[in-house]
């Protein structure tokens, strides 16, 4: 008898699930609309952060991140925080001002050591890593909220 691969089992594990499930779809309740509307202000914002966090994956020099961050940081300037619906600023706002600000720190730190003979990049990458691995984090929660 020839041996089956593990992927061919799989599918009986599932149907073996769905049947073990008691209650049908017409019994479950509609999930809650997690979701969340902002306006286009909010969602620039947002794009200018998740482009930033793009461009790390693949290296940004300092001048090119200080761009980015200012771009970021002019974006989040223009929102109306006053005229938004609390659901956009506590699950869309909030967190995308915390990337921002995470941003913001490792600008800081990295501006700090351009600024100092005696400093090395080398020397501040972990530092850098934590701080932008954060952001990600957060514009995660983001972006899950946003769908």
């Amino acid at each position: 008898a020839a041996a089956q691969s593990p992927l061919a089992a799989q599918p009986r594990r599932v149907a073996a699930v769905r049947r073990n499930d008691r209650t049908g779809p017409r019994d479950r309740p509609e999930p809650p609309d997690t979701s969340v509307d902002c306006p286009d202000t909010m969602l620039r914002f947002v794009d200018a952060l998740t482009e930033l966090d793009s461009r790390l994956s693949v290296g940004l020099n300092f001048t090119n991140y200080s761009e980015r961050v200012g771009d970021a940081r002019v974006a989040y300037d223009r929102i109306p925080f006053k005229q938004l619906e609390y659901r956009c600023v506590h699950n869309v706002g909030v967190p995308a001002e915390d990337a921002l600000n995470l941003y913001v720190q490792a600008y800081t730190i990295w501006n700090h050591c351009v600024g100092d003979i005696y400093c090395s990049n080398d020397s501040i990458t972990r530092k850098l890593q934590r701080k932008w691995a954060e952001a990600t984090r957060k514009l995660n929660h983001v972006q899950n909220a946003l769908e």
